[in-house]
């Protein structure tokens, strides 16, 4: 199994665990909120906008820095670590979506700690384990702080942390060995990003489903809200006669 198929058995999981839990996951729910509030939107936004760039006939060196700058917008991106967190909790241990599911954890390394908590012992450790190669914190921290060199064939950091690399403690990174670990990145957010999308336009139609959603979290009748257009926009309370919006 590759780290895409355990995704899809984790989206799977989550909805056969806790549709209504999971469904708060793919809206990442965080209460009411106008338009132009999203930030996975301006990811999506920005990470289309760099490879398209990338992908043109430009100098090496540009191509470098904006692979660089791409790799440390991803490994920064709150939703990247929320989305799959949520989704383990829910799938391994019958959690609620939680909003504020990082409260003590500021960085990525310490996120992906949690969730590889989370993760142990059940099928979808491979996620967080891969997480976990593809960051390389020292880079990320010399990148975003101004603190690196770029040469033909290496990124030298200044200042901060060596990178252990075969034992070895290196302040000179070669290309050939970042290279990896930044198209593991890249292909693990466009794919969580593309399963979140495709799972929220798979429901075509309204749906009435039980969930924890009362005071008490006592189980309640909730209807799913679908645009046919987009697919899954929201919920709303229900009953039996007259649905009232939540």
């Amino acid at each position: 199994m590759d780290v895409h198929e355990n995704i899809d058995q984790l989206f799977s999981a989550a909805k056969a665990a806790d549709e209504f839990e999971y469904c708060c996951t793919l809206l990442r729910i965080r209460g009411l909120e106008s338009p132009g509030w999203d930030p996975l939107q301006e990811s999506i936004s920005l990470i289309d906008q760099l490879l398209a760039m990338i992908e043109a006939p430009i100098q090496d060196s540009l191509q470098i820095r904006l692979v660089l700058m791409l790799y440390c917008h991803i490994t920064e991106m709150n939703d990247l670590y929320n989305i799959i967190g949520n989704l383990i909790r829910i799938a391994s241990h019958n959690d609620r979506y939680s909003m504020l599911l990082f409260p003590n954890s500021k960085y990525p390394t310490q996120k992906i700690n949690e969730i590889m908590t989370w993760a142990n012992e059940t099928e979808y450790v491979m996620i967080p384990q891969n997480l976990e190669a593809m960051l390389v914190r020292q880079l990320r921290n010399a990148f975003f702080h101004s603190d690196y060199v770029l040469t033909s064939s290496a990124i030298n950091l200044v200042n901060g942390q060596s990178v252990v690399i075969d034992g070895i403690g290196q302040q000179s990174i070669p290309l050939k060995w970042i290279q990896p670990k930044v198209n593991l990145a890249i292909d693990i957010v466009r794919y969580v990003i593309a399963k979140t999308i495709q799972s929220i336009r798979e429901y075509k139609e309204s749906k009435i489903l039980k969930g924890r959603f009362a005071a008490d979290e006592s189980m309640m009748d909730l209807e799913l809200i679908v645009d046919p257009k987009w697919g899954l926009t929201g919920f709303r309370s229900y009953n039996r006669s007259t649905p009232n919006e939540a």
